[in-house]
């Protein structure tokens, strides 16, 4: 009786690996959107295809609106809306890096940058004349 060799890459062959990733990194970044989908695919067979489009809808207008610029947006309706309001993760406790006052921006800076495009230095009053 003789054996035959499986196709694709031995054990001695060399696959080029490059920037893959681990596939529980793979899991962990994705698990979130794909939770989402299947959630809404559950709905769809259950009630119908209205009740899915109308919570996207109103997922998409909770996560529209923004404070000013220099406080940076928790989305509490969203986490409402969705259920995630009871769920406590690391930045709740340990305090957000980006949150910390020695390194902010200037709040007008910040404001103009939302407003404008770009931050407005003011004339000189040799500019002026």
């Amino acid at each position: 009786m003789e054996f035959q060799r499986p196709a694709g890459p031995q054990m001695d062959e060399r696959v080029p690996v490059g920037n893959s990733v681990h596939p529980v990194q793979a899991l962990c970044e994705n698990h979130y959107a794909e939770s989402e989908r299947m959630r809404m695919g559950k709905m769809q067979e259950l009630y119908g295809l209205a009740l899915p489009l109308r919570r996207q809808a109103m997922e998409d207008l909770l996560a529209s609106h923004r404070r000013l610029a220099p406080l940076e947006s928790n989305f509490v309706a969203l986490d409402v809306f969705r259920g995630d309001h009871a769920d406590i993760s690391w930045e709740d406790y340990l305090c957000n890096p980006e949150n910390d006052e020695r390194t902010r921006r200037p709040t007008h800076d910040l404001m103009e940058e939302q407003v404008f495009g770009r931050v407005q230095r003011p004339l000189h009053t040799k500019d002026i004349i």
